[in-house]
């Protein structure tokens, strides 16, 4: 019999950095009513052990994108919004 899984295998968040040194984590979803969207992004943001992500959905424009650069666009937007926020603080 193979051994369990741990039972939480993900870091915990520093607050104080968005990616928690890492690669940014990003999803991308497509195919899903707004509903279900809504549904899947409050379900994982209502679990404080998973890491702060991006999530995305794939719409007219960006579904010519490459992948890198529908990420690069993504972080891009994530950084000005950050930005934003912090000049209102």
């Amino acid at each position: 019999m193979p051994d369990a899984p741990p039972e939480n295998t993900f870091k915990k968040v520093d607050e104080n950095r968005h990616d928690n040194g890492e690669e940014q984590k990003v999803i991308l979803l497509s195919g899903f009513s707004d509903k279900q969207l809504h549904a899947v992004i409050d379900a994982y943001q209502s679990n404080p052990e998973l890491p702060k992500t991006i999530f995305a959905t794939v719409t007219e424009a960006s579904q010519e994108f490459k992948v890198k650069d529908l990420l690069a666009e993504l972080k891009l937007e994530l950084a000005q919004i950050q930005a934003a926020k912090k000049k209102k603080a």
